[in-house]
């Protein structure tokens, strides 16, 4: 007669460990979903791509595949060009879902002026089921066809 109470008790005890570990992915699950929306409206105020000057370059600036061959950092081949970027976390820490603000900007190191910037917010991380090494990375606006340099420098045309 004993052993059914103390059965009963431990499939208690099971389940309720059940429900406490369904509680805790639908905070996290929340958590990034709450950030995912975050990070599409922050995108929409201010996230792409805004050139502010192009600028024509001769053929020898341009790899093969045409791409302008700008420094990443700083002019530290006195291109008169480069990229910088900058990456700031605006939520979360280690084994949270995060939200990060990523900028590029093109400059010309003459003068210090921004030719172009790029804004994109991504967020990721959390997920308890996936473990901490695959999470799902979010980048909005999506990353497809966004490489900085090819909207600021054009080839000259020979004549």
């Amino acid at each position: 007669m004993l052993e059914q109470p103390a059965r009963l008790c431990q499939l208690m005890r099971a389940c309720s460990l059940i429900l406490a570990g369904l509680l805790a992915c639908a905070a996290c699950s929340s958590e990034a979903d709450r950030l995912d929306t975050e990070a599409q409206r922050l995108c929409a105020i201010d996230g792409g791509v805004k050139v502010y000057e192009t600028v024509v370059l001769p053929p020898d600036k341009f790899n093969e595949l045409g791409q302008a061959l700008v420094p990443l950092g700083k002019d530290d081949r006195g291109w008169g060009y480069y990229v910088k970027s900058e990456e700031k976390k605006l939520f979360g820490d280690e084994g949270t879902p995060k939200l990060i603000r990523f900028v590029e900007s093109v400059v010309r190191a003459l003068d210090g002026k921004t030719l172009a910037t790029s804004v994109s917010y991504m967020t990721g991380g959390g997920e308890f089921l996936r473990g901490p090494i695959q999470y799902q990375l979010k980048v909005c606006p999506p990353l497809a066809d966004r490489r900085l340099a090819d909207r600021v420098f054009m080839k000259e045309q020979k004549q």
